[in-house]
């Protein structure tokens, strides 16, 4: 009986949206052809007003509701809302003064799409040139490639630290401003991105901007200026743990161990992270403890309990280090602040009471 009742409940659903699609066609998907010829008409006549007349239409959200899920539209769409930020910023050329048909358009945003995809995964060795030829031959404006950024792109946070290389690689500052905006707009913190934004002012005569970013970087001890590029590495490592980039946890603690990355200059960086969320701390301890780092461990762990006091594993973790380092009545301290103890507490004080009779038979 539940087996048919549920066949005949698909069954139903099936032939609601069967009939949901026939009004579709009928209403509306039967003049889909009508409005892209019209949309062919207005961008071969090529005039402001024309293409008002197209935003106007797709702008309007009684029109575009009913055919958002058609993909030709949706291009269009997303085209609209590039001229429309063009426009009001007096670009030119905009991004309609590179095609006459809707075609033309479709084939102009597919070719700039699977660019930045190729680019993001290093598929073909002359995409980056690639890149560039069409960044030069139609002139993409900096909207341009934010809206397909954020509309196209699979992982954004890497490709833009990729296009940052490229940009300063090859001299094209206005660019290069713009994705450092970008990033620090969309993932905020990155030290070497700030001071760089800083800098970028500085040098074109705006140096009230540069007080501005520098300003939204802590005051770094003077003992470690030296080693500044060090210390943004390592920071940008964490910054990318906090936007939960792919082994960025794993890639940190490498670098702490290949770059012999101080204790005081990790305390710093951990003591200026601005996260609240336990799991950010606990999950770079987890690859500090693979790799043996009981000092950066204890800090990490201990910047960790200032967010989440009195929490048990944490106090657990701090725990197991001051055992492991003999100091017992260390490790019951820790215990002793725990709010809610549970069988993980339980177990670590008997391990201290045993270990305490040990000692005192010795």
């Amino acid at each position: 009986m539940f087996k048919e009742n549920k066949y005949q409940n698909t069954e139903l659903e099936a032939l609601q949206l069967e009939r949901k699609e026939q009004d579709w066609q009928k209403n509306y998907g039967s003049k889909t052809d009508d409005y892209i010829a019209k949309i062919d008409q207005l961008l071969a006549e090529g005039t402001n007003e024309k293409r008002m007349q197209i935003k106007e239409m797709f702008m309007n959200q009684e029109f575009f509701e009913h055919y958002k899920q058609v993909d030709l539209f949706a291009i269009i769409y997303i085209v609209m809302i590039i001229y429309k930020l063009e426009d009001n910023a007096k670009i030119l050329p905009t991004i309609l003064d590179q095609v006459n048909t809707v075609e033309e358009l479709r084939d102009y945003m597919f070719q700039l799409k699977m660019i930045l995809y190729r680019l993001d995964f290093d598929i073909d060795q002359d995409t980056e040139e690639e890149f560039l030829r069409f960044l030069k031959v139609h002139m993409v404006s900096p909207v341009q490639l934010e809206i397909m950024m954020n509309t196209s792109v699979m992982r954004p946070l890497p490709l833009a630290l990729k296009l940052e290389k490229i940009f300063e690689k090859h001299n094209l500052d206005n660019y290069l401003y713009f994705i450092l905006e970008f990033i620090n707009r969309n993932w905020q913190g990155n030290y070497r991105i700030i001071s760089k934004m800083a800098d970028i002012c500085r040098a074109a005569g705006r140096p009230e901007q540069s007080i501005i970013f520098l300003n939204a970087l802590p005051k770094i001890p003077s003992s470690y200026r030296a080693q500044k590029g060090m210390l943004f590495q390592v920071q940008q490592l964490l910054w990318k743990v906090m936007y939960q980039e792919t082994d960025a946890e794993k890639e940190t603690v490498l670098t702490l161990k290949n770059e012999n990355v101080s204790d005081d200059m990790w305390q710093f960086l951990i003591e200026h992270v601005n996260v609240s969320e336990k799991e950010y701390y606990l999950g770079i301890v987890n690859r500090l403890l693979e790799y043996k780092f009981v000092e950066k461990t204890e800090i990490t762990l201990k910047a960790a309990l200032k967010i989440a006091p009195g929490d048990e594993l944490i106090l657990c973790l701090l725990a197991e280090l001051a055992i492991n380092e003999g100091e017992v009545e260390r490790a019951e301290e820790y215990l002793s602040l725990i709010v809610e103890p549970g069988e993980l507490t339980v177990k670590f004080q008997k391990l201290c009471e045993r270990l305490k009779e040990k000692n005192g038979d010795e």
